[in-house]
């Protein structure tokens, strides 16, 4: 008797399952639809997240809002590098449900493309920077990768992050602008040491596993040359490795400066090869676990990589 109950026991839970699911599901989007309905009304209000594609970008809009409560979602999750990063259905609902959107510009985040908030604004920081920035043949201006590694040019972005924030959010203008105000204070006492520790140095040119800081050397005064392109990613032809290998002879002390979040096989290689000591040098494309656990962030790893700096460039 009881196996003629077992199919009919096993349908009714499945109906019930299933109809749990879609009434949580309704629930939750009925629930969305009122924080858009709200926030349209209200565009002074800050009920939807604010989004940033990197981590950078992240950092800096976080340290303007300044409020636990309403923490930067940053859509390329830790560890991850981002310029090959493909968004998930996640990732585009995040953004479809944001009130502001950041991002960089340039390729590192070339995959937002024509991706904007429903109800939001989208704000391509990059467009600023290209508006301050000279873009000659000779200027590494011409280019939007990695410009944050330059303290200087965060700075021009506070008062567009600020304003943005602003717009939809008019009851913390002045919680807002102090936090500016604070954030530009700690990026222009990173830019002085940086230029206090690279005042007097004996070398001028730093050997890097890819090409990521140019913002960097044109801001305190030195130049690079690099293994790879843009992106970790890209490989070092035979020519390259040859003339890096000359370079690197001639320097009275040999470094290559290594993003340590990367393949290190080339620059393994090469300094096998010249006797060149590798040394961390951090892009700050993203944080790693490990270092969300040591709690570090723009301003530790900005300061740790002016210590490599010091070394590289035989600073006094």
């Amino acid at each position: 008797m009881l196996n003629l109950f077992r199919p009919l026991v096993l349908i009714f839970c499945t109906i019930f399952i299933v109809g749990l699911f879609y009434l949580i599901n309704l629930v939750r989007e009925e629930q969305i639809d009122d924080q858009r309905e709200i926030s349209t009304n209200n565009p002074n209000s800050l009920i939807m997240p604010v989004t940033a594609s990197i981590y950078p970008i992240g950092w800096l809009v976080d340290q303007i809002i300044n409020d636990p409560l309403f923490p930067v979602g940053i859509i390329v999750p830790s560890g991850i590098e981002p310029h090959e990063y493909e968004p998930k259905p996640t990732d585009l609902q995040l953004i479809n449900n944001s009130s502001l959107l950041f991002w960089s510009g340039g390729s590192i985040d070339g995959w937002v493309g024509e991706q904007t908030p429903k109800h939001g604004m989208s704000i391509n920081l990059g467009e600023t920077i290209a508006s301050i920035y000279p873009k000659d043949d000779d200027g590494y201006g011409k280019t939007l990768e990695h410009y944050w590694l330059d303290p200087n040019q965060l700075i021009d972005l506070v008062p567009v992050i600020v304003r943005s924030l602003s717009q939809i959010d008019n009851a913390k203008v002045t919680e807002y602008k102090r936090n500016g105000a604070n954030l530009i204070t700690s990026l222009l006492d990173l830019d002085t040491a940086y230029k206090t520790g690279l005042a007097n140095c004996n070398q001028s040119t730093i050997v890097t596993s890819h090409d990521a800081y140019g913002h960097l050397g044109e801001a305190y005064g030195f130049s690079t040359k690099t293994l790879a392109g843009l992106s970790p990613e890209d490989e070092p032809g035979a020519q390259t490795l040859a003339n890096l290998s000359i370079l690197l002879s001639e320097q009275s002390e040999k470094y290559i400066l290594f993003e340590p979040e990367t393949d290190s096989g080339f620059a393994d290689a090469l300094s096998k090869s010249t006797g060149a000591t590798i040394l961390p040098l951090h892009t700050l494309e993203f944080l790693t676990p490990i270092q969300q656990e040591n709690h570090d962030d723009y301003l530790t790893l900005m300061r740790a990589n002016l210590a490599t700096l010091k070394i590289a460039l035989v600073c006094e």
